[in-house]
């Protein structure tokens, strides 16, 4: 592994349709990952908090204005340079969606098999499922 400084990275998680769904977002065939679905977001500027970024990012991707909600999970790509990324929940609290870097959106249930993720996305829902079979078995 190289000893290169991870970029520090921020994603949105908004709710799906039904209970327990989220909204994915397809990326753009040719872009990153393109094909793949993902939670929007993207790079942390220096002098700006994760969310500052959370809300600038949102904004140009997909054209709204979002409220942060509490941090999720993080995690670290292996890529060259390395990638650490933090997923947030947001909820939608002005304007409509535009498609800008995505060609679709959709609600799906929150488990690994639902689409192909891009990596560390896919990541994010293998957590999340099994924190759900914890938190379910708790009950």
């Amino acid at each position: 592994m190289s000893d290169a400084v991870a970029i520090r990275v921020v994603a949105g998680v908004f709710e799906g349709d039904n209970p327990g769904e989220l909204l994915a977002y397809r990326r753009t065939p040719g872009t990153r990952h393109g094909g793949l679905w993902e939670f929007p977001g993207g790079k942390v500027e220096e002098g700006e908090s994760d969310r500052e970024a959370l809300v600038r990012e949102l904004d140009e991707e997909l054209g709204v204005k979002v409220e942060i909600g509490k941090r999720l999970w993080a995690g670290q790509s292996v890529t060259v340079p390395p990638l650490r990324i933090i997923f947030y929940e947001v909820a939608l609290a002005e304007g409509e969606v535009e498609l800008r870097d995505h060609d679709a959106v959709k609600s799906v249930p929150a488990e690994p098999k639902a689409l192909p993720w891009a990596p560390i996305d896919g990541a994010f829902v293998r957590w999340l499922e099994r924190k759900r079979a914890i938190d379910g078995m708790m009950r």
